[in-house]
């Protein structure tokens, strides 16, 4: 919440610009969903397949926050690790239940 309050008190910095924000480390795909598998606890393995490979296919994710600690004075302050543990158990604990998809 803190990242877009300086968003909103700050727009002639801001105006019209793509400002990145994330951990600043390479992550792959494969690597998030066994970070998810963790945090839920459940014991599956996850692995990739390369016969499956799409053109348009995401494996890895990295994002640098050089531009929002510069014009912000934002940096992050958990780790995508942490974070996901935070949103699992915030998920797992709300009395609203989401749907789940079916494999």
């Amino acid at each position: 919440m803190e990242l877009f309050c300086r968003f909103i008190e700050t727009p002639e910095r801001v105006d019209g610009r793509i400002i990145n924000i994330g951990g600043g480390r390479e992550t792959s795909i494969l690597d998030i969903a066994r970070m998810i598998a963790h945090c839920m606890r459940v014991r599956i393995q996850v692995r990739g397949d390369d016969s499956q490979v799409r053109p348009t296919e995401i494996w890895r994710s990295y994002c640098l926050s050089e531009e929002a600690r510069e014009l912000l004075g934002w940096q992050p302050a958990t780790t995508l690790e942490d974070g996901l543990e935070r949103t699992i158990e915030s998920l797992l604990s709300s009395p609203v239940r989401l749907p789940m998809a079916s494999a």
